[in-house]
């Protein structure tokens, strides 16, 4: 995390070193604004733009892939249980068919006696 700090603290010095450097006017017109800042500013804000929209958008994947884990751990309960469920049905055919206890506790532990 440490690294991180440090990579954005340089990231924001060479910034503010371009915005510095680059103090001609631009005007800029979107939909129905007109904005005149310096290019340097310009360009600091668009970067910083793109790294918010970059930022939101993987949260955005990362909660994505948090709910599919999730929905996968609730799916494979349920797959569990059914099986549970038919391996108490099979012990109990079985049971009621007068299989060998060997083959009982083979169904009921997954290892023979």
């Amino acid at each position: 995390m440490k690294s991180y700090g440090i990579g954005l603290g340089l990231v924001a010095i060479l910034a503010a070193t371009f915005a510095v450097q680059n103090q001609e006017i631009l005007a800029v017109r979107f939909l129905a604004w007109d904005f005149a800042l310096p290019q340097g500013l310009w360009e600091v804000f668009l970067f910083s733009f793109g790294i918010l929209l970059m930022w939101l958008i993987s949260m955005a994947a990362s909660w994505e892939a948090l709910f599919r884990s999730r929905r996968e751990i609730e799916r494979g309960k349920r797959r569990i249980a059914a099986l549970e469920k038919e391996r108490d049905a099979l012990l109990a055919a079985m049971k009621a068919a007068g299989a060998s206890q060997e083959e009982i506790t083979f169904i009921e532990n997954g290892t023979s006696l």
